[in-house]
Order: C-alpha cells, then structure tokens, then sequence
C-alpha cells in the first residue's frame, strides 16, 4: 500500500491540459511525476517545480471540475516562490513575458 506525506496539493484545472503541461514544463521548467490518462483522452498530470508539486488536470464537466475559460473566471491564484537567486535571474525574462500575458495559463 502506497502511502503519502500530509500536503496541500494545488490542481490547475484547464480546458486543455496537454497544452498546459507544455507550458509550465516550458515557462517554468517543471517536471512531470505522473500522468493519468483516461479513456476519453482527458489527462490529469502531477508536476513539480523544485520539489513543489501541483497537478495539471483536463476539465470534468460531469464532476463540477471547470476551467476558469468555462467559468469565465477563477477564485485560484498561485504564487510560485523560487528560493533560488540564480533560478530567479534566469527566469527574470520568463516572469516578465508571463506580465506581459497576465499569467494567462492555456486552457
């Protein structure tokens, strides 16, 4: 029996999480822990940055689980802290563009 420490763990739910996991393993070099895939194709996806992990997940209608583009909206806001300083100025650029884009994650 698998067994897991006690965490809070973040689920970005997206209207297209394959699209989603590019992204942050681009924007963010996150890597990818596991990944379900279901039989309709829809993925859920467990990241982590340095160790800080979050799951990517496609959205389930029929289980309440909306993507913010469904909602038009989301009560969810994230704040990667990188302790880092190095990790910090090369990714200097990234956060700009992410700025720029209003952290608008795909999906």
């Amino acid at each position: 029996m698998e067994t897991y420490e006690t965490a809070i763990t973040p689920v970005l739910t997206v209207s297209n999480a394959a699209e989603a996991v590019a992204f942050s393993q681009q924007a963010f070099g996150a890597k990818e822990i596991h990944r379900n895939t279901y039989p309709d194709g829809r993925i859920v996806v467990e990241m982590a940055v340095q160790g800080a992990r979050f799951r990517v997940a496609d959205e389930a209608p029929e289980s309440s689980n909306l993507s913010p583009k469904t909602l038009g909206g989301t009560t969810v806001r994230l704040n990667l802290l990188v302790g880092d300083e190095q990790l910090r100025e090369e990714n200097a650029r990234l956060r700009e563009d992410l700025a720029r884009l209003r952290v608008e994650l795909p999906g």
